[in-house]
């Protein structure tokens, strides 16, 4: 596993996720890690998103930081057409989604605020589910070559943690405004 924080990612290699030539089921060992995945987004997600299950308060998330998306983003390398690493990316993707998500259903109850920043919309609470996939086949590269360490290199999953980014001071304050006010209707409606 690595972490780049720069871009906002969590970078799950072969050690730790690993799918057979071709295939997008993972074998066991990658499916108990991916599992591990979910208990971890699961605690952590609750302080930077809203929803139901949302605890964000100034104790976790002093800032208010709120999380756009998590993205998990299956990658290939080289071997196979373009056309068919998108879908094998996207499928594996998809895969590792349903093994978090059966693991962990409450991931689908994480959301966003992004309705409640923009004043065309009249949301009645929070925004849309914050986990989502993408495939991204072999355009998205981490190793250049197609000797065997670049493509063990770019065979991978990230997740991609995606925040919220207020235009200015003006929009921050609205944010936090928004934000204590869905939380104030969540607790309403408990």
């Amino acid at each position: 596993m690595i972490v780049d924080e720069v871009s906002g990612v969590v970078r799950f290699g072969e050690d730790s996720v690993r799918f057979a030539s071709g295939k997008h089921v993972a074998n066991a060992a990658s499916q108990d890690n991916m599992r591990k995945i979910a208990e971890i987004l699961s605690e952590e997600l609750v302080c930077f998103t809203l929803g139901p299950n949302s605890t964000i308060s100034s104790d976790c998330n002093p800032n208010s930081s709120v999380i756009e998306a998590v993205q998990i983003e299956g990658h290939t390398d080289l071997d196979g057409s373009v056309p068919e690493n998108f879908v094998l990316s996207t499928q594996r993707a998809t895969s590792t989604y349903d093994v978090m998500v059966r693991h962990r259903p409450v991931l689908e109850r994480f959301l966003n605020a992004n309705y409640l920043i923009n004043d065309e919309v009249e949301a009645p609470g929070p925004g849309p589910q914050v986990l989502s996939v993408s495939g991204y086949g072999e355009t998205r590269p981490v190793a250049f070559g197609g000797d065997a360490q670049s493509k063990r290199a770019n065979r991978r999953i990230d997740v991609r943690f995606i925040m919220t980014t207020p235009k200015n001071v003006e929009e921050v304050e609205k944010l936090k405004q928004a934000v204590r006010r869905a939380l104030e209707q969540q607790e309403g409606a408990q």
